[in-house]
């Protein structure tokens, strides 16, 4: 079933005149400015020694499934029926979910991380 903000999103993609942007370091700069800063960590804390949160790919596909129905899109523009699609999809979704979760540990962990474009 296709919902209304998913179809009024296809209906604005058919009809814009936006293109994909060109691969550039103008380009990237541009991306980057536009993320929010780094955190930085408190100083005083830095000796601090604590153990992270423990999940497990169970408790993250309940997290995501908990989103309620028509739940709106983050500044990046994705919607959590979009997590929940991926996550009870039949050919990927475990694997999705593996990864997921895997992400969610590193994030709880304060893993520094790279998303590469």
């Amino acid at each position: 079933m296709l919902e209304d903000s998913n179809l009024r999103a296809a209906v604005r993609l058919v009809c814009s005149n936006d293109v994909p942007a060109t691969p550039s370091e103008e380009t990237l700069t541009s991306l980057r400015a536009q993320l929010p800063p780094f955190f930085q960590l408190d100083p005083s804390l830095a000796g601090v020694q604590c153990m992270p949160l423990s999940v497990n790919a169970n408790n993250v596909r309940k997290a995501v499934l908990s989103f309620p129905a028509r739940s709106t899109e983050g500044p990046d523009g994705i919607q959590p029926q979009h997590l929940k699609d991926l996550v009870q999809c039949r050919q990927s979704g475990s694997d999705f979910l593996t990864a997921l979760s895997g992400f969610v540990k590193m994030v709880f962990a304060g893993r520094p991380f790279t998303i590469l474009w």
